[in-house]
């Protein structure tokens, strides 16, 4: 069997209040302002997004529509082809 040894926790490190530095800050701020472009750049987008899809679904509910009507159509043809065979074999 092997013996593992783990590493103790650092205690230093554990307790330490994180100190602001100037390049701490920095970064917060960096972060931040990224953080609030994002989202401005997504709720503009957001309306435009929100148009491409409502049109996407009336496109899609049109080929729907244009697909039932052809099967249905083409349903009823062979309903009246097969009626035909039918009562010829009797």
């Amino acid at each position: 069997m092997v013996a593992v040894s783990r590493t103790p926790a650092r205690p230093d490190l554990i307790d330490q209040p994180r100190l602001l530095t100037p390049s701490r800050i920095q970064r917060e701020v960096i972060m931040k302002k990224f953080v609030k472009n994002l989202v401005s750049r997504f709720v503009k987008d957001e309306d435009v997004n929100s148009v491409k899809l409502f049109e996407g679904g009336l496109i899609a509910t049109g080929i729907a529509i244009a697909i039932i009507a052809a099967v249905n159509g083409v349903g009823n043809q062979l309903s009246g082809t097969f009626n035909t065979i039918s009562t010829s074999l009797k």
